[in-house]
């Protein structure tokens, strides 16, 4: 490489959308079923450290990264206002043992997109707990007129 060259990094952030509503998640499969769905199982050791989970029989931990710059949108999408999060959690490292002191934790995650070529996701997290996580993700800017009507088009079908 010569002194011209240079290496472009581009870095795409995905940010979480969290509706400050209350949705009806009860019949989610049958509202949303013309959307593309993967549903996982997965099991999760929160601990002092982070949380671990298997990813293909390899135990990983993972840090959250915790940017504290989340802000609120007021009358975002259908007069509901949103938090938008940029805080992530990241897969740090195999692990060769589990935490002595954790809490095991089982989650059903619920994936839905328009499509399956799609970066726009509505995610929800059932826990053994009783717990309900739900969220919308995109790499789009909250300023993107597209994002807008994709979570606006989810919400519709959700009421």
């Amino acid at each position: 490489m010569g002194l011209n060259s240079f290496i472009l990094i581009v870095i795409i952030i995905t940010m979480r959308y969290y509706p400050c509503r209350e949705l009806s998640l009860d019949n989610i499969r049958k509202q949303l079923d013309h959307m593309t769905l993967e549903v996982r199982d997965e099991t999760w050791l929160l601990s002092q450290n982070g949380y671990y989970k298997y990813v293909k029989d390899k135990l990983m931990i993972y840090k959250l990264n915790l940017y504290n710059n989340d802000h609120k949108l007021e009358k975002y999408v259908k007069d509901i206002d949103f938090i938008v999060s940029n805080n992530t959690w990241k897969k740090i490292e195999e692990r060769y043992n589990i935490p002595p002191l954790s809490i095991k934790i089982k989650a059903k995650v619920y994936i839905f997109s328009p499509n399956s070529r799609s970066t726009f996701r509505f995610i929800v997290e059932r826990y053994d707990t009783g717990k309900i996580d739900y969220y919308f993700t995109s790499p789009e800017s909250f300023e993107n007129h597209s994002l807008k009507e994709d979570i606006c088009s989810f919400l519709i079908a959700l009421t």
